[in-house]
């Protein structure tokens, strides 16, 4: 044959090429690429001298300098995907924001060829591998990541994590402060939150903007704005609060509601968003609710669960804020306002302000005339969040800002919840003779309750009848509440509780 001869040779185990595609899934095209030039024989002898083969140093390298696949690799910071056919390389965006961009082989290939490297061996210079296979062997060697993904508050990169390294693909695009007016910005939050609920919502969202730029993993409160529909309380997540904590959001509602557990969707957001929570006032699914809740606000770490993937822990920076309905049954859907939750939420009560919004009337597009103002006052606004000083009422030890819920609402709360219905047959039970208190444990309430002769008997067995634990679990709830009427008394063969009469 004219011209260079590529030779293709089927492994040993196996006895043709068809045996061969059986056994594994070959790559014909990049064994074309990498296969060794074949000489050619003297007189058409098959046994004769072999030209332009590698000459050996003894080691089995050739004798020549060895391309240098890694100094490739540091240059294009070029990645493989362990188990796939994925290789991803850094990318610029011209405002120095550093991306990672997802290629197959064939991509990747014809990128390395246009920068100059040989797709083919060269026979002069003695090689037998190609600059193009050298540099993709040396990828799934040396820069091999288990995870190609965004993590919020994590800048791009390769990141070590318990069970794997992962390439951060993008950072957040964080705005850059600067001194100006945000009047506009400021008359909004008022409008719709009031002085005090301004104060609330600058100091939350100050310290997460200043932990976010800082790097630091500091928890932050669930945001939860209660107000009318079309109020407007939905703009403060998306044109506030998501550009300032970096451009990102995601729903994390299929989460959160138990219909799914891959996450990675939410990994790569700084702000988790939600809109109108699910209606469903069972209190299993507002537990759970409750339980990711804290999950997210007060946990170091996540659990990292893509599709089709081995799972991973990493360290998200996270903000949560929840948008909803003042009326009743919204307010009915939010979890079970316990202790260790209480702590872990800011509630701000929103209301209509139609004179705000008369200003963007004689707009085109009021809705886009709106967004321009408060995007032109973003800069500002985060120079003032930065500046800013939390009134000492406000501070609170773990998260720098106090938590808080307002009364009306959390007694509106508590009158649906179960140990509340618990007080109320206790109440109607006849328990108490002569105004004296009742002493028994748990399970003497419940037996005393569920009696067929007691007067609550068919509303006591409903909520007490499924769960043995539940009257001991509403009690303590009690207690807590109303330390006054519902007391422990612990004694070495008892645990019992005292009970006292409601005041006339």
């Amino acid at each position: 044959a004219k011209g260079i001869v590529y030779r293709v040779s089927t492994p040993a185990n196996c006895k043709d090429f068809n045996e061969w595609t059986q056994a594994e899934k070959v790559d014909v095209l990049a064994l074309l690429a990498a296969a060794p030039p074949e000489s050619k024989p003297k007189n058409g002898s098959t046994n004769g001298e072999k030209k332009n083969l590698p000459q050996s140093n003894g080691s089995g390298t050739p004798s020549s300098a060895p391309f240098n696949a890694l100094g490739v690799l540091e240059e294009l910071d070029l990645h493989w995907l362990n188990g796939s056919q994925s290789y991803f390389i850094r990318a610029d965006d011209g405002a120095g924001r550093v991306r990672y961009l997802e290629m197959g082989s064939g991509d990747i290939r014809r990128k390395l060829r246009t920068r100059g490297y040989r797709a083919r061996p060269d026979p002069e210079s003695n090689e037998t591998v190609s600059h193009i296979d050298r540099i993709l062997d040396a990828a799934t060697e040396h820069r091999v990541v288990d995870f190609a993904i965004n993590i919020a508050g994590t800048p791009a990169g390769v990141h070590s994590f318990p069970g794997g390294r992962v390439l951060v693909r993008e950072s957040s695009r964080l705005i850059e402060p600067r001194p100006g007016p945000c009047s506009t910005i400021i008359e909004f939050l008022t409008a719709l939150l009031g002085k005090e609920g301004v104060e609330r919502f600058i100091a939350w969202l100050k310290i997460s903007v200043e932990a976010l730029r800082a790097g630091e993993r500091r928890p932050g409160q669930a945001l939860i704005i209660v107000g009318p529909p079309d109020c407007g309380k939905s703009r403060i997540q998306h044109q506030i609060i998501t550009p300032l904590l970096g451009g990102r959001n995601a729903d994390p509602k299929s989460y959160f509601f138990g219909r799914t557990d891959f996450n990675a969707e939410l990994i790569g957001a700084e702000h988790l968003l939600i809109e109108e929570i699910p209606s469903s006032s069972r209190h299993e699914d507002r537990q759970f609710f409750g339980e990711r809740i804290k999950e997210v606000v007060a946990n170091d770490t996540a659990r990292l669960h893509k599709k089709n993937k081995d799972a991973c822990t990493v360290s998200p920076f996270w903000r949560l804020s929840i948008t909803l309905n003042d009326d009743p049954e919204k307010l009915r859907c939010l979890p079970p306002l316990t202790d260790d939750l209480v702590e872990k939420i800011i509630m701000l009560e929103a209301e209509r302000s139609p004179e705000f919004w008369k200003r963007f009337d004689e707009a085109t597009d009021p809705r886009k005339a709106f967004r321009d103002a408060i995007n032109s006052e973003l800069p500002a606004f985060a120079q003032m969040l930065l500046q800013y000083s939390i009134p000492e009422r406000l501070k609170g030890r773990r998260y720098g800002v106090a938590s808080y819920i307002p009364a009306e609402i959390a007694e509106m709360l508590f009158d649906n919840e179960p140990e509340n219905l618990l007080r109320t047959l206790i109440d109607k039970a006849n328990l108490f003779e002569d105004g004296a208190v009742w002493e028994g444990d748990a399970e003497d309430l419940k037996q005393k309750l569920c009696a067929k002769e007691s007067a609550v008997h068919a509303s006591a067995c409903r909520l007490l009848g499924n769960y043995p634990t539940a009257c001991g679990q509403y009690l303590a709830r009690l207690a807590t509440r109303f330390p006054a009427r519902f007391q422990k008394h612990r004694t070495a063969t008892k645990r019992s509780w005292i009970i006292k009469p409601p005041q006339q």
